[in-house]
């Protein structure tokens, strides 16, 4: 819609003739815009959010690494579930090696107290696949 007003406005100053229909064009309104996402969260919001999850379920102990580990790294879905046990360092503090879009390989820290990702390698099944984190029926 903006390019054809852009070019009904050009049109008006090149061909006088097509002024009124030009008009009408300008008249015709705007699709409503959705609401904007958020912009930002406050700390107390993004640390309810790293809550929300159980931590004293397996499952719930996997969903609040994820979001520990996506939120301290700033990942991407698809690099998140697609993180392998050989990219997470044991040390203290602890990183990631993380390919990003590219192929280029990035290091993020965890942050001061990556209890939760080591938490949910203490639990999470051992079944040869080499990602780290897995869904109900033990498959990456």
């Amino acid at each position: 819609m903006a390019a054809i007003k852009s070019f009904f406005r050009y049109l008006e100053y090149r061909e006088p003739l097509h002024i009124e229909q030009g008009r009408q064009i300008h008249g015709i309104p705007l699709k409503k815009m959705d609401e904007g996402l958020v912009a930002y969260l406050t700390r107390q919001e993004i640390q309810a959010l790293l809550d929300a999850p159980n931590a004293s379920t397996a499952f719930g102990l996997r969903d609040r690494a994820m979001l520990h580990v996506a939120y301290a790294c700033g990942l991407r879905v698809a690099e998140l579930v697609s993180l392998r046990l050989d990219q997470l360092d044991g040390r203290a503090p602890a990183s990631i090696r993380v390919m990003g879009k590219g192929g280029g390989n990035e290091f993020c820290h965890c942050g001061r107290k990556p209890r939760y990702p080591h938490a949910w390698i203490q639990v999470r099944q051992a079944n040869g696949a080499p990602e780290l984190f897995h869904n109900a029926g033990g498959r990456p």
